[in-house]
């Protein structure tokens, strides 16, 4: 499966987002990975394209709050998916 098809188009993930190269491509790092965990877990195929927009908004949300880790923003956009 190519990138493009389990995240979506990546240039149109965050495109509208106001930010620099480098907190883009940590964020979609953190897409990238949070999508990844969510496909070991079988989630994906159950309600998958519910979950993209919930993923984005929450790296967008962790994004404008300064967060720049991937890794946390990982932790954050898959918290917003289990409900915490």
């Amino acid at each position: 499966m190519s990138d493009e098809t389990s995240t979506g188009n990546a240039a149109d993930l965050f495109a509208d987002a106001p930010y620099d190269a480098a907190t883009l491509a940590s964020m979609f790092e953190a897409y990238a990975a949070a999508w990844h965990e969510l496909q070991m877990m079988n989630v994906v195929s159950r309600s998958g394209e519910e979950m993209r927009p919930k993923l984005v908004l929450r790296i967008l949300k962790a994004a404008a709050a300064g967060e720049r880790d991937p890794d946390r923003m990982k932790l954050l956009a898959l918290h917003a998916i289990d409900g915490r």
